[in-house]
């Protein structure tokens, strides 16, 4: 979803710029490793595991959980993460997210969930129809909240947020079609409030 959201834009505004350069663009939601796929840059969400890449941070985002605004007439607003274990939630089955949802206080809570899916855009397009409460990044949902279509609950409770990076393998050597690549990735989105 980021690649589809933010990273298409700058892409597109990056061929403007350099009308001599050519991309190919692969969007997955696993790590691959940057020497074997032959890949410039990459862009990830999470702290940077390998010490041999150069990384550079851009933004970062937030864990929200999220519901309908007639989700909340009907069964009200959790007002601490306990609460969730009253509420109906929306999980996600997905590699990178875990069916326990963990909070700022250290709490852990594993919710049972309603319904659960292997997309986030169906389970954002089921918490919209009200089935319950979602779990994802700010970037996500940021359309939906700013709609008022979702609301945002629990925020004095939610974790670190997670940092957005653009890595690059290619240390002091760098390109300069990719050094200015990583510069415009990472400035870019700084100016999106769900994103910092």
């Amino acid at each position: 979803m980021f690649g589809n959201i933010y990273l298409t834009p700058i892409i597109s505004d990056y061929l403007n710029l350099y009308p001599d350069v050519c991309v190919e663009v692969i969007l997955v939601d696993c790590v691959v490793n940057l020497f074997e796929e032959q890949i410039d840059v990459s862009v990830r969400i999470g702290v940077l595991q390998d010490p041999s890449l150069m990384a550079t941070r851009a933004v970062s985002v937030r864990l929200c959980i999220c519901g309908s605004p007639d989700y909340f007439k009907i069964r009200g607003k959790p007002q601490t993460p306990e609460n969730l274990l009253q509420h109906q939630t929306i999980g996600l089955t997905l590699g990178n997210f875990q069916s326990a949802w963990k909070f700022a206080n250290g709490k852990v809570i594993k919710p049972v969930n309603r319904l659960s899916f292997n997309s986030i855009p169906a389970a954002i397009l089921a918490a919209e129809a009200g089935v319950g409460l979602v779990r994802v990044l700010s970037y996500q949902v940021a359309a939906q909240i700013a709609t008022g279509s979702l609301v945002h609950v629990l925020e004095d409770f939610a974790p670190a947020p997670l940092p957005i990076i653009v890595i690059h393998g290619q240390g002091r050597r760098t390109s300069a079609k990719v050094r200015s690549f990583v510069d415009l990735t990472v400035e870019t989105p700084r100016a999106n409030t769900f994103l910092n």
